[in-house]
């Protein structure tokens, strides 16, 4: 039909000069992305409905503080606790050689590279301050960033506004949009927090498959999700055939936040 493609080729050429102004295309879609993560109302624990934000705001920290603390919690464990609870896991010991890289002081020049591996355009954390800012003062912030970084390798602790986060939670599809379980929280860290990690992840890379059993996939380089997949079709497939009895036990990933207990499993 000449109409319709007369009709695309006008809205390609819209698209094309609009897109990266200010304009109202742009306000279009910001419109639609902002109704999709701004909850109107809530659910309360009484099941009445509330448009209030400030209770809106108030339920959903109720329902993480519950949700992140566990009701079993005894407080922190000890250096000495978490050592020997790893002693008896981990079957592989590094030598010496491997483990120097490990010791070594921080750089300005990874510190430079941490940065350069840092994203534009993501949301930055509590403090407002986005990659894009370090990059542009880099050749200022990098030396003074590389003893703080130092010093926390020694045993300083991070400042508690380092370590806060702004949490947005994004609606999950399907889900009842009235509870507070059916949103996914988003935590947003400060740049420089995410800078430290980048380093301390580049300092780990080499070693990580070499101290984290096969049976995890996430987060290990050179390992995918679908590795485990595969291994349990496979299990699922040879029980089958040979008649086996085989137990599939999967936890409640809410659950799986606060630690295993009875009420979080569920057995299929």
């Amino acid at each position: 039909c000449p109409q319709l493609q007369r009709a695309i080729q006008r809205t390609k050429c819209y698209f094309a000069l609009h897109e990266g102004k200010p304009g109202r295309l742009l306000a279009q879609l910001l419109k639609k992305q902002r109704c999709q993560a701004y909850v109107p109302e809530i659910r309360t624990t009484t099941g009445t409905i509330s448009p209030d934000p400030n209770r809106i705001a108030q339920f959903f920290r109720d329902f993480y503080s519950t949700l992140y603390n566990s009701v079993n919690n005894t407080g922190h464990p000890t250096v000495e606790q978490i050592e020997q609870y790893l002693k008896t896991r981990i079957p592989f010991r590094l030598s010496t050689e491997q483990s120097e890289p490990l010791r070594s002081p921080i750089t300005a020049e990874e510190v430079s590279e941490a940065l350069k591996r840092q994203k534009n355009g993501k949301a930055p954390g509590p403090d407002g301050l986005p990659a894009l800012y370090y990059k542009k003062f880099g050749p200022i912030l990098v030396p003074n960033m590389v003893p703080v970084f130092n010093a926390l390798l020694t045993g300083r602790e991070l400042h508690p506004h380092t370590l806060s986060a702004t949490i947005v939670v994004i609606p999950k599809a399907g889900k009842d949009p009235l509870s507070c379980a059916s949103y996914r929280p988003i935590s947003l860290l400060n740049s420089d927090l995410k800078i430290f990690a980048t380093i301390l992840a580049r300092h780990l890379h080499p070693v990580v498959p070499m101290l984290v059993r096969r049976d995890q996939v996430r987060f290990v380089p050179g390992r995918e999700a679908q590795d485990r997949t595969i291994w349990t079709l496979n299990v699922l497939q040879i029980a089958q055939h040979s008649e086996t009895p085989t137990l599939l036990l999967s936890t409640d990933v809410e659950k799986a936040l606060i630690g295993s207990r009875g009420p979080s499993c569920l057995l299929h």
